[in-house]
């Protein structure tokens, strides 16, 4: 429940994936902010971005 927890959203494909391999081929990710009650999807493209350039990232 709390794996992803203190990790970063680029980080989450990663950890998800080591748990099922089927999770590897998803190519977005819905992140939910439980204090604002707002989700956002995001596409793999724009995680891989992130990951590269974190300074930038809206998600951290």
């Amino acid at each position: 429940r709390y794996m992803l927890r203190g990790n970063t959203v680029s980080d989450a494909p990663l950890i998800i994936g080591s748990l099922d391999p089927c999770y590897s081929c998803t190519d977005r990710v819905t992140l939910v902010d439980v204090r604002k009650r707002q989700s956002k999807t995001v596409p793999y493209k724009e995680i891989e971005r992130y990951g590269i350039d974190r300074n930038r990232s809206p998600l951290k």
